[in-house]
């Protein structure tokens, strides 16, 4: 699997075994790996941007990354080298706690360093590439990886034995992915966004190097910030397309009828790039589908179109999908990508280039109520929410929230990173994921802005209307009218579309690019094969397991995405092997 891993462990383990688990399924991948004392270091990346993704020894230490870089020739410039290697080990040097601030980019790494037998590990700042790990003091074991799945093969092939982290579970059940850094086994946990793990002599320590925060908050007008958030998204976007440039690549996009893909998308033609592919997947004849057309046939753009009519797909892939995510989040949040990237001629392209978290950033995570419990979680439990289950679990959410200065932090740490961030590295597996509103200067500049600016993506649709107005004609699908028009008359087509739909739901799928419930109640190969799939993983819990009769529950009484939700924790229990 694509990423990072590596193994310390004084308990005897067959290395070929290991290998096995590590290096399955390597074909189009670029392997490298290291035997150290008492185990073994190891990278898997894809076969593309060769030179961000480092795996070499440098004197008696070993410096590895996984990912890709937008500023790694601005870089090695300024530190006189062409070794990337040398950079690293130069950064660190310069500031070992807060070094990978320095690169800009998608990566996850690690440094070895030999005299000591020291790891070091690393995200970058919002942790867009997980690291996993588990530690077990009393048997001299450490683990990490990239991938959850991997580091509960390795625990079974070490004779550990996987056992369920029921808080977690409920998590997956209420939210449909986890809190903090929990996973589905205990012991097993996600390295927080932004931090670096230090593990010497048994021992390991955390250090987080960079937070977003919202403090103190900008006093830029209206007319600034929509000046300053146009000129950062045009330095992401260039600084993206001009990645694929640098190594011959075609450009790929995604483009839906929503306004973060085509805001991406505005800006690179805007910049001047061209020999741009984008794709769209949804039911057909539904807007995405129609603006997306509308949106590449007027601009001269390449355009490809994936239909996920009847949603068949959602029971074809579910086992390959949960090999890859563990259950961390509702397998259905990638199902409807899933099955295109394995038909898009991807050798000829560089990044895909998304509009995740462009929405979210800009508006979606807040709320108009201030920051108090109840109040938060009531605005947190919106959407793919379900609130059945929630009482297993409410002292974790109280928790949660107790971190965060306010519930668009909250938001974006558990729902943009612990939900879509992870769906992306799925992607990753194929190709390297990129989104313009994951760029550090946006990012801090954005969360900084008072909400005001951001309820009903109140700035944001007045930048689109001043940078890239071409763009703003065609129609917004979220609310069928174009982001032109006055947000008061947005809004009143939002309140109105909301009875529309409920209505036009019961006869037709063409109100959604997903319309999950419309396919459960017509299409029995679909309703079929979810009950299958759900009567034949429930043994994966006791018969007297209070969990057990939760998921019988929420599975009979749930709608589509509870019961996805169900069936994504009972296939994950049974492809880790995890003990009840």
């Amino acid at each position: 699997m694509i990423g990072i891993h590596g193994i310390f462990s004084a308990r005897p383990f067959n290395k070929k075994e290991l290998q096995n688990i590590l290096f399955k399924e390597t074909k189009n991948r670029f392997l490298i790996y290291q035997s150290i004392s008492r185990g073994l270091l190891a990278k898997i990346s894809l076969d593309k941007f060769k030179r961000d993704k480092v795996f070499q020894k440098y004197d008696e230490n070993v410096v590895c990354i996984d990912g890709f870089l937008l500023n790694l020739n601005k870089l090695l410039i300024e530190s006189k080298t062409e070794d990337f290697c040398a950079l690293i080990m130069k950064l660190y040097e310069k500031d070992f706690t807060s070094f990978p601030l320095k690169l800009l980019g998608s990566f996850h790494g690690f440094m070895y360093v030999g005299k000591e037998n020291r790891i070091i590990l690393f995200t970058d700042h919002i942790g867009s590439r997980p690291i996993f790990f588990f530690h077990d003091k009393a048997e001299n074991t450490f683990i990490f990886s990239s991938s959850f799945p991997n580091i509960v093969k390795i625990m079974l092939c070490l004779g550990y034995i996987p056992r369920l982290n029921k808080e977690a579970a409920y998590c997956l059940l209420t939210f449909g992915h986890m809190l903090g850094d929990l996973t589905l086994v205990e012991g097993v946990k996600k390295l927080p966004p932004g931090s670096m793990l230090i593990y010497n002599d048994d021992e390991f320590s955390i250090n987080q190097y960079y937070r977003l925060s919202s403090n103190p908050l900008i006093s830029d007008s209206e007319e600034e910030c929509i000046n300053k958030i146009a000129i950062k998204i045009a330095e992401a976007v260039h600084a993206e397309y001009t990645k694929d440039l640098e190594h011959g690549y075609q450009h790929l996009a995604t483009l839906s009828g929503g306004l973060d893909s085509r805001t991406s998308l505005a800006f690179a033609k805007k910049l001047g790039f061209n020999n741009i592919t984008c794709f769209t997947y949804s039911q057909s004849n539904y807007l995405d589908e129609k603006i997306a057309k509308k949106i590449t046939s007027e601009n001269n753009i390449n355009w490809i179109f994936f239909p996920l009519d009847y949603g068949n797909h959602i029971i074809k892939y579910v086992d390959s999908i949960i090999d890859f995510n563990g259950g961390l989040f509702n397998y259905i949040g990638i199902c409807n990508l899933y099955p295109w990237l394995r038909k898009l001629p991807l050798e000829k392209y560089g990044l895909l280039h998304t509009g995740t978290l462009g929405g979210e950033i800009f508006g979606e995570y807040v709320v108009y109520l201030p920051h108090r419990k109840y109040q938060s979680l009531r605005y947190f439990l919106g959407g793919e929410c379900s609130s059945r289950l929630l009482k297993h679990i409410s002292h974790l959410v109280d928790k949660e929230l107790s971190k965060f200065d306010n519930t668009e932090l909250f938001k974006f740490y558990n729902i943009g990173v612990n939900a879509q961030l992870l769906s992306m590295n799925i992607i990753n597996q194929f190709i390297d994921a990129t989104s313009p509103y994951l760029f550090r200067p946006l990012l801090e500049y954005v969360m900084k802005m008072p909400k005001e600016y951001k309820i009903d993506k109140k700035l944001y649709t007045k930048m689109i209307n001043t940078y890239i107005p071409e763009f703003a004609k065609y129609k917004w699908e979220r609310y069928r009218i174009s982001p032109k028009y006055p947000l008061y008359r947005i809004k009143g087509y939002k309140t109105a579309l909301s009875f529309y739909i409920k209505i036009i739901s019961r006869f037709t799928p063409y109100y959604s690019m997903n319309p999950f419930e419309h396919w459960y109640r017509k299409n029995n190969i679909l309703k079929k094969g979810l009950n299958l799939l759900f009567k034949s993983n429930i043994d994966a819990l006791e018969d007297s397991s209070g969990l057990r009769n939760d998921c019988e529950y929420l599975f009979e009484e749930g709608d589509f995405l509870e019961k996805t939700t169900v069936i994504t924790l009972l296939k994950a229990l049974k492809h880790l092997q995890v003990s009840c």
